[in-house]
């Protein structure tokens, strides 16, 4: 339903049927699937597990993308993942990486309508926060509103620098990275 996985407190899979939506084509969806394989292929590390653990190999100039549970998703009545992540755990995490000086993205926190999804992270983390519109909300639009939906994506100092430099028309050195997910 609306492409989040749920679970009830005692963390068994609780996904209900929405029969409002079809889905993706299998066809569609297997040839993305192969697409995105191609790209990545030979070129990234897959792993799953305590998202601290799972960097704790990553080296100096590696990208690690970030997309823990959501604020909005994480506190309150509406808990959506197995395993609850709070803030504090995140920031105590991210300063050890970025101590490491690893380029970072996070996806974290954000905004639907008037209601916003917790407080951002602590300007000390010395991250980026950008704003993205993503449209629409469909929570929202099932609910017969029309909010919109904005998501923030925080970046380490050395990705906005790097992302500064193509938005003023520089070119930066070409890096390699080893995608930790």
């Amino acid at each position: 339903m609306k492409n989040a996985i749920r679970f009830n407190r005692k963390g068994q899979f609780t996904q209900s049927v929405d029969k409002r939506r079809l889905g993706m084509r299998p066809e569609k969806m297997r040839n993305g699937m192969i697409g995105a394989s191609e790209l990545l292929k030979g070129r990234t590390v897959v792993k799953a597990g305590d998202w601290v653990d799972t960097v704790s190999d990553a080296r100096e100039g590696d990208f690690i993308y970030l997309d823990p549970p959501y604020m909005g998703t994480s506190i309150g009545r509406d808990l959506r993942y197995a395993g609850q992540m709070t803030q504090e755990r995140l920031v105590e995490g991210l300063e050890g990486v970025l101590a490491r000086h690893l380029s970072v993205a996070l996806s974290y926190d954000g905004s639907t309508g008037e209601k916003v999804y917790g407080p951002p992270l602590p300007s000390h983390l010395g991250m980026t926060r950008t704003h993205i519109h993503t449209g629409r909300s469909s929570q929202c639009t099932l609910s017969g509103k029309a909010d919109e939906t904005i998501e923030s994506l925080y970046l380490s100092s050395d990705l906005e620098a790097e992302f500064e430099m193509v938005r003023v028309g520089k070119e930066a050195a070409p890096r390699q990275h080893e995608l930790l997910v």
